[in-house]
């Protein structure tokens, strides 16, 4: 291969081993905490707080590569001092161990304030979480030392995301994002290429909403054999399949079927990556919403459709609703129970049950799965295993569940075993926690 190897040895304390190769660079997408300005954290004003120069200009300068706004500060006093004059942030990122003021002081402090009771703080400490300070309330996310730039910016992200969540109103504002007569007015034959159960029937309903009716394919297969059946106008497309994915049936769709005659594919995919829409554009697909879905973005994307012909208005009625019990904070994000309440509408309380025992059927198969795929060594089918919880984790709120699945995803992902085992242990010491939430939702409606 055209490179070296040598040892080095001093006796009594050991041998180096050392080898050089050469070889060419794999082509590979930048990770999307390389990338430059990101749109969802664009013009956010981050307050930096930590006593370490070094430890400001790394998170000064990622941040700003991010496209935020971030002000740095060597003190919680000098921190306070900037608030108490007024000024605005979105977030605060704090270090732990100060001198004079540490993290967990000057979050009270900070939570103190008229304009900034409800700020947003992250905490970034070498020593771990204090799990018996009841102070650590204070805050939204919490990282240990040293933080690499993935985990800051998915930490950001989750952030703000559940930030734009929060701010859906609810009652009447939540329920004029369904038009009942959208089906009618534009009307489609829809099919869904999805291979989870549960976000099938999340599908069904929504769509079911809008005054459609959809076919369900369980992976690009089926969908091709669906489209060769019959014509459809619009293609809601899952990534992620067993058989066959979803950017093969599109490359297989386009191939059959020219450009008048072919349906509109949409991708729906839970990664939401940078580069993930260039990829399924590519693909042949001409839209992309990312998972878990708002409904105003569904909208949007049957609106880009053009209609083939009629299709049947459902006549179902509709049955009562029941509101969704508040799930528990500490294991579940409280806005995805609004959002299912939401997508469900009067059908929740029927529905809502059903959905919850689907997922602990797939989850306690799932986790055998990830376990069996481990041992054996199977890289691909685990990384499925782990998407395949993730994505049903979030769409019940479960976000320290979906982001060890998350982890453990891009460790196989990248073909390597290491700290699997242990992340997989992690997982299912908090799946009981979730499901224990999950039951308390199902046994106290509001």
């Amino acid at each position: 291969m055209g490179g070296t190897m040598w040892v080095e040895s001093v006796a009594g304390q050991g041998s180096t081993f050392n080898f050089t190769i050469k070889t060419a660079a794999a082509a590979s997408a930048q990770p999307i905490y390389m990338s430059l300005e990101q749109p969802s954290l664009r013009h956010k004003r981050v307050m930096v707080v930590d006593d370490n120069a070094t430890n400001r200009e790394i998170v000064l300068r990622q941040t700003s590569a991010w496209g935020m706004n971030p002000l740095t500060f060597a003190s919680g006093q000098e921190a306070l001092d900037v608030i108490r004059g007024g000024q605005h942030f979105d977030l605060a990122i704090l270090d732990m161990c100060m001198p004079e003021m540490d993290g967990l002081e000057l979050a009270e402090a900070i939570h103190e304030q008229p304009l900034t009771q409800s700020l947003h703080l992250v905490m970034m400490s070498s020593v771990g979480q204090q799990k018996s300070d009841p102070r650590k309330k204070e805050f939204t996310a919490w990282l240990t030392k040293p933080v690499k730039s993935s985990q800051l910016y998915n930490t950001l992200i989750e952030v703000f995301a559940g930030d734009s969540a929060a701010r859906v109103q609810a009652s009447t504002e939540e329920q004029s994002e369904y038009d009942p007569a959208m089906g009618e007015r534009l009307p489609l034959k829809i099919l869904i290429a999805e291979d989870n159960s549960i976000n099938q029937q999340l599908a069904l309903t929504t769509l079911e909403r809008l005054g459609y009716r959809a076919d369900v394919a369980g992976n690009g297969i089926e969908a091709l054999e669906s489209l060769r059946r019959q014509q459809y106008d619009v293609v809601l497309m899952d990534i992620q399949m067993p058989e066959m994915d979803g950017l093969e049936a599109t490359k297989q769709i386009c191939k059959e079927f020219s450009a008048g005659k072919r349906p509109r594919i949409v991708a729906m995919t839970a990664n939401a990556l940078h580069g993930d829409r260039e990829m399924c554009i590519s693909a042949g697909m001409d839209d992309y919403v990312s998972k878990p879905f708002q409904v105003k973005d569904l909208i949007r994307a049957l609106n880009q459709c053009k209609p083939s012909a009629k299709v049947e208005k459902s006549e179902d009625a509709p049955a009562a609703i029941a509101p969704i019990a508040p799930p528990e904070p500490s294991v579940l994000d409280p806005n995805a129970m609004k959002r299912l309440e939401s997508m469900l509408g009067k059908k929740a309380s029927a529905l809502l049950p059903k959905l919850i025992d689907d997922f602990f059927k797939e989850a306690v198969k799932l986790q055998e799965q990830a376990r069996q795929t481990l041992e054996q060594g199977k890289s691909e089918d685990l990384r499925r295993a782990v998407h395949t919880l993730k994505s049903n984790a979030k769409n019940f709120g479960a976000m320290v569940l979906a982001e060890l699945c998350q982890e453990v995803e891009s460790l196989a992902k990248a073909g390597t075993s290491e700290g699997v085992a242990e992340l997989l242990t992690k997982i299912e010491t908090e799946y009981p926690k979730v499901r224990a939430a999950l039951e308390n939702v199902k046994r106290n409606p509001i």
